[in-house]
């Protein structure tokens, strides 16, 4: 049997035992009501080895190719996309960071025991003032006047945190008048790393997500991530690739649910899916899936030839796959009625889960604005497209970019936060854009030419701008109306009382 086709079968075996595990041993409902994940679960997927598909078999593994492994993924987000988002976290952002960056140390320190779930591993980047911008951490390695590097600062929403036996923490690290970031593969049980509260979020209620403080942890050269900002940004790619896989089962999943309640259901002009609307919507979700699908296989067939991918494709990934999939998620429950709002009937629990993916790992609108920027100066950009009609199409809105910012009609205060609205526009045409010509599926194309067409319209429609004062004034206007009500009714306690703490 040849090697690919061991591996595929190898990933069968494991969609198998997904699929009758999650019919009789996952509680998915208990779980978000709980706001934890079964112990069980993950003890089980441990067995099964299922930490294991991204590690080489040198540091204790039994790796997958890419394309198979993100099958597993697929099925397991189709499942829960909770425990989806909580395998993602630990494999791609805890796991790989230190198997393609760690020091040969830090790998033989952590890497068996997370690839056989003794351990669980997560990424400590976001902070109160640095979400989706990096180089505004205020995190910082510090060297004393003993030669030692400590760390501090204060991280917030950091998914598997307080499960975590690693996390892989960036900060600001300055060395004489140079400013780089850098990151560190730290145990959790190092002094002065403290598991800071538990963040109560609208979805993902299962999978822990909690602040991080930094009092003065003592790293080491061997926790070291090699490369720093080279690092940082190779995970935060490979997390954008994830997303999008999860993204895929849950559509799948929608669209089943969908297709089995329309055949199901009666309406005034007969079964629903019979009525246009109905059939509108499947047709949506089979083309978006077929969109990212083949985006994702790409991207994925790329990485494992060890092919260099522009940072622009990852992030065109991570700006169609989420939004797509809310859509698809919020189009599914309109068309169940009461019963897609009704908690147990599943849906409605993927809309609020499904929510996080526009935001995890860089919202839609930075990403936009980021990719836009970048097709603004960089003309380098239109080397990724094949097709002539596409490159001449970014040349025009790029040139219609800077003129419109250099108009003298537009008040010079006004001028930078109209190039960020026109970098929205353009970068959400360059994602679909890119998306559209790695599609060989005609439905599939046209939503990404649809998409692409409407990011342009927008674009062109971005003139019409609200003067700099106009946001105030709606403010007060509707304080003036609704009032300012904070709501400070009286809830749990949950410290000690004073008579009861330490001295």
């Amino acid at each position: 049997m040849s090697v690919e086709r061991a591996a595929r079968r190898r990933a069968d075996d494991l969609i198998a035992w997904l699929r009758e595990y999650a019919e009789t041993r996952i509680d998915v409902g208990l779980m978000d009501e709980r706001r934890c994940l079964s112990p069980h679960v993950v003890l089980d997927f441990a067995a099964k080895g299922m930490f294991g598909l991204l590690v080489p078999e040198r540091l204790g593994g039994a790796p997958l190719p890419l394309r198979e492994a993100f099958r597993v993924v697929e099925q397991l987000a189709a499942i829960d996309l909770t425990l989806g988002s909580f395998y993602g976290v630990d494999v791609a952002l805890g796991i790989r960071p230190i198997v393609e960056h760690g020091t040969a140390v830090a790998q033989r320190r952590f890497v068996p025991a997370l690839a056989e779930g003794r351990m669980l591993g997560g990424l400590a980047l976001t902070e109160p003032g640095a979400g989706s911008n990096p180089s505004a951490l205020a995190s910082r390695a510090e060297r004393g006047a003993d030669g030692r590097l400590r760390l501090f600062g204060h991280k917030r929403w950091i998914g598997n945190a307080a499960w975590s036996g690693v996390l892989n923490v960036f900060v600001r690290e300055t060395d004489g008048d140079v400013s780089q970031i850098s990151g560190f593969c730290v145990p959790a049980d190092a002094p002065g790393l403290v598991q800071g509260p538990e963040h109560p979020t609208l979805g993902m209620r299962a999978m822990v997500q909690n602040e991080v403080l930094l009092e003065g942890v003592e790293v080491d050269e061997s926790l070291r991530l090699r490369g720093g900002t080279e690092a940082l940004v190779d995970t935060l790619n490979f997390g954008r690739l994830g997303i999008a896989v999860l993204g895929l089962g849950t559509m799948q999943r929608c669209g089943q649910l969908l297709f089995r309640y329309a055949s199901r259901r009666s309406i005034a002009t007969g079964r629903l899916l019979e009525h246009p609307i109905a059939r509108r919507c499947l047709a949506f979700v089979a083309a978006a899936v077929c969109l990212v699908r083949d985006a994702v296989d790409r991207l994925a067939g790329s990485l494992e030839r060890h092919q260099p991918l522009d940072e622009a494709e990852y992030v065109s990934i991570k700006i169609a796959g989420p939004e797509l999939t809310f859509a698809v998620v919020d189009q599914v429950l309109q068309l169940l009625g009461g019963r897609g709002y009704d908690e147990p009937n599943e849906v409605a629990r993927r809309f609020r889960d499904a929510r996080l993916l526009r935001i995890f790992e860089g919202p839609t609108e930075a990403l936009q604005s980021h990719l836009g920027m970048r097709a603004m100066v960089d003309r380098s950009l239109a080397r990724l497209f094949d097709d002539e009609v596409r490159r001449v199409e970014l040349e025009e809105l790029r040139d219609a970019a800077r003129d419109a910012t250099r108009d003298r009609r537009v008040p010079a205060a006004e001028r930078r936060s109209y190039a960020q609205a026109l970098a929205i526009e353009l970068g959400d045409w360059v994602a679909f854009a890119l998306l559209e010509q790695s599609c060989g599926d005609p439905a599939g194309r046209a939503l990404a030419a649809e998409r692409r067409d409407s990011a342009r319209r927008r674009f062109e429609g971005v003139t019409r701008r609200l003067p700099a004062a106009e946001p105030a004034a709606l403010a007060t206007r509707w304080a003036a109306r609704i009032g300012d009500v904070e709501l400070r009714t009286a809830s749990e306690r949950r410290q000690l009382d004073a008579l009861l703490r330490r001295a």
